[in-house]
């Protein structure tokens, strides 16, 4: 234990009680000539919200004295939302401290929340700072610019001077740094260091939403310089690694991934099928500590745009080095499971090795194989790893009666692919997902969940793999839900047995698809823990991300962790375990930011489809009702809104307990089938609003697209200035679903 744990321990003991420092180095036996290094430590548990200084010049506990640290949710406006588990905690306006949205803070409760209202509290201290840059919309003014953040959480105006707009012109998209935050009494400060340009000007909106989620498209130097000392192929066997360049390992992937991650190989011992499992070696090449490893954490994570791939490690190591490309000596970490024909793990194995993938196949031309349906030149292509193939079809059928058999929740929710030409979304179109897809993800499934139990019962460091049991209330809500709809919930604690099975019996009901999104909205997120939980929705004790590490930061740290074990590295599994807790919830937050920024830009590129189709009519399903309003999904994926403030003809209310939105005479609750006309589409947005077919639209608004909504160009005279105005690839998605849960 170093002295940190050691002075943090004795403040939140039992026997503690507020002291100064001299106090403390008195009760610790801390030497007079380490009273420097004693205070730097109190000064940076301070910082990290675990102790308060107190007024009277004493050191108390956060955690044992009511203080919270959390995020901060901005409002838009001058208060906010301090995120906890079970419910948000509301900030007045006078106790936000300046915190802005994304911001980690320390809270104290002031009340607590009554008759369903929110409690309230105040922020203490704003103890890291969550946006340094933004994506917004520069504006003119008489003495200095002004800058409105895209992000609606972001209240306020900050002010740019002439010299720190770097030539942006009025009503141009640029990408700002904070150079300060507001206070009571002043603006918030930023200056421009690129210009994005108009709003409509092409590729600048998928650009600002990429911006706006803090990530980047180039490396940063120092990376690039990293990269000079690494190989690109690899010519010979390390000592230590186990040579399998001649057994029969190939690959299943999209036809156009560059990332290839993972390998399979396949053979009978007996009874068992030996299901080899080959991941890439990438720990090899980035290490700990390195450029490389900080801008790895960084990013988190692969991002995978409708147009483009913004990759965690550069293109030189994710489709080079460490692509696990055919025909080519790759480094990997391997996995060799002995499993019995009921599904069970009865063995298994670990080893650094170097492989030499025999095929690139697709998951086409593998479904093709399974299903009877190849023609004679899949059959002459694939001849090499067609005996393997067959094994693993009949391994991936037993696979997945023992996966339903233990309760894993498959919801298999549609996804869609925008096809673009030049940028312009022409179609949209839903992404098939056939059993060569699946039979991959049971793979990486089983795998995943041997390696955590073998760490876990080692005792080893690891970033887990977590999905807790959703939230009692939440359950209850969709019980209570699934009695509106005439149907029997399930009795009792709801186990992801019991749910699966209770979904099992509605599948061929017409309530299905609904009953099936709201439980899967009442599940907790998925995230990244260096302690073990389980996994509900798949029904496992241990899981983990092991399987993508060239695109997911959790899982090179678990390969670091166990080639750590492998080699006997104390000093390095004692680094890892420090590093984990970081690691874990950087990953966990650059995760949610990724999903958002593919979702924002996938709702761009739809909401650009349906602007095409403004006045038409389409049929769709209600996904969602709020008290604003419910949500339509088209068959193709794509979601629209009708407003309650713009549908006429009679009065309209929410009722929560049925989720519907009811008038006198009609009513329109989830699940429900309904034709709609599109009205409105604001591409910038990604928001498309609809309304029931033969409703006469409300006047609160008019059905424009965004473009007969653009200002129109105009010159300006003097200064200078000039002209100014209104000017998810099949196989990679679903590559991102293999152990993805």
């Amino acid at each position: 234990m170093t002295r940190k744990e050691k002075i943090k321990a004795f403040i939140e003991s039992d026997v503690y009680v507020p002291m100064t420092a001299a106090d403390i180095m008195h009760c610790l036996q801390v030497p007079p000539e380490d009273k420097d290094e004693l205070l730097q430590i109190l000064t940076a548990l301070e910082a990290e919200g675990e102790i308060i200084y107190t007024k009277k010049r004493k050191y108390i506990s956060c955690k044992k004295n009511g203080y919270i640290v959390t995020t901060f949710s901005g409002s838009g406006k001058e208060y906010g939302f301090a995120r906890l588990e079970k419910g948000d905690l509301f900030i007045p306006p006078d106790s936000t401290r300046g915190a802005m949205d994304g911001d980690t803070i320390l809270v104290y409760p002031t009340t607590k929340g009554k008759n369903g209202k929110t409690g309230e509290c105040e922020v203490v201290r704003i103890l890291k700072r969550g946006i340094t840059r933004f994506v917004g919309t520069y504006k003119e003014g008489r003495y200095y610019g002004t800058v409105k953040a895209d992000n609606s959480r972001i209240g306020g105006l900050f002010t740019v001077t002439d010299e720190d707009r770097l030539g942006a012109l009025d009503n141009q998209k640029v990408l700002c740094e904070i150079e300060s935050y507001p206070t009571h009494d002043r603006y918030a400060v930023a200056k421009v260091v690129e210009v994005l340009g108009f709003p409509d000007d092409f590729g600048v909106d998928v650009l600002s939403v990429i911006y706006n989620y803090g990530f980047e498209l180039e490396f940063p130097v120092e990376v690039i310089k990293e990269l000079n000392d690494i190989p690109d192929s690899v010519t010979e066997i390390e000592p230590g690694r186990l040579d399998l360049t001649d057994k029969i390992i190939f690959t299943i992937d999209g036809a156009d991934t560059k990332d290839i991650d993972d390998a399979v190989s396949i053979e009978k011992v007996g009874n068992l099928w030996r299901l080899g499992v080959h991941i890439a070696d990438v720990s090899h090449y980035v290490k700990c500590g390195s450029a490389l490893d900080k801008e790895a954490l960084k990013r988190g994570t692969s991002v995978y745009l409708v147009d483009r791939v913004i990759p965690m490690l550069p293109p030189k190591l994710s489709n080079g080095i460490c692509s696990l490309n055919e025909g080519v000596m790759r480094n990997a970490m391997s996995v060799f499971m002995d499993i019995t024909a009921e599904g069970e793990v009865v063995g298994y194995s670990f080893a650094k090795s170097v492989i030499k993938s025999k095929k690139k196949a697709t998951y086409d031309a593998i479904f093709a194989i399974i299903s009877g349906e190849a023609d004679e030149s899949i059959a002459e292509e694939y001849a090499s790893v067609m005996p393997s193939v067959y094994e693993m079809y009949e391994l991936f059928k037993v696979l997945k009666k023992a996966s339903h058999k233990r309760g894993n929740i498959d919801f298999d929710m549609p996804e869609a692919k925008v096809v673009l030409e030049d940028g312009e979304a022409v179609d949209i179109v839903l992404r098939e997902r056939n059993e060569a897809h699946m039979m991959i993800e049971e793979f990486m499934v089983i795998t995943n969940s041997t390696v955590a139990e073998h760490m876990t019962k080692a005792n080893l460091p690891s970033i887990y793999r977590i999905h807790e049991a959703p939230d009692g209330d939440k359950l209850d809500a969709f019980k209570n839900f699934v009695l509106t709809l005439g149907l029997k919930p399930p009795v009792g604690n709801i186990t992801p047995l019991k749910l699966q099975a209770f979904l099992d019996n509605i599948k061929d009901k017409k309530e299905f698809p609904v009953v099936s999104q709201v439980a899967l909205r009442s599940m907790q997120k998925a995230k990244y823990s260096p302690e073990n939980a389980g996994h509900y929705g798949l029904a496992l004790s241990y899981y983990t991300h092991f399987t993508s590490p060239i695109r997911r930061y959790p899982d090179l740290c678990f390969h670091r962790s166990l080639k750590a074990a492998i080699e006997n590295d104390k000093k390095m599994l004692s680094y890892i375990k420090r590093h984990n807790k970081e690691a874990a919830e950087v990953s966990s937050e650059r995760e949610l930011a990724a999903e958002r920024c593919e979702r924002d830009v996938d709702d761009i590129k739809k909401a650009q489809w349906m602007e095409k189709h403004i006045g038409e009519e389409f049929d769709g399903i209600i996904s969602s009702v709020t008290n604003f309003g419910f949500f339509v999904m088209l068959p193709n994926t794509v979601e629209g809104l009708v407003r309650i403030e713009n549908m006429t003809g009679e009065r309209f209310d929410y009722d929560e307990k049925s989720l519907s939105i009811r008038g006198y005479k009609t009513t329109y609750k989830l699940g429900d089938e309904i034709r709609i006309k599109v009205v409105g589409v604001d591409v910038a947005q990604g928001r498309i609003d609809f309304m029931p077919e033969g409703m006469e639209y409300g006047e609160k608004q008019k059905t424009v697209s965004s473009k007969q909504n653009s200002k129109a160009r105009v010159f300006h005279r003097g200064n200078n200035r000039g002209r100014t105005g209104a000017v998810r690839n099949r196989g990679k998605k679903h590559q991102r679903r293999k152990g993805k849960s």
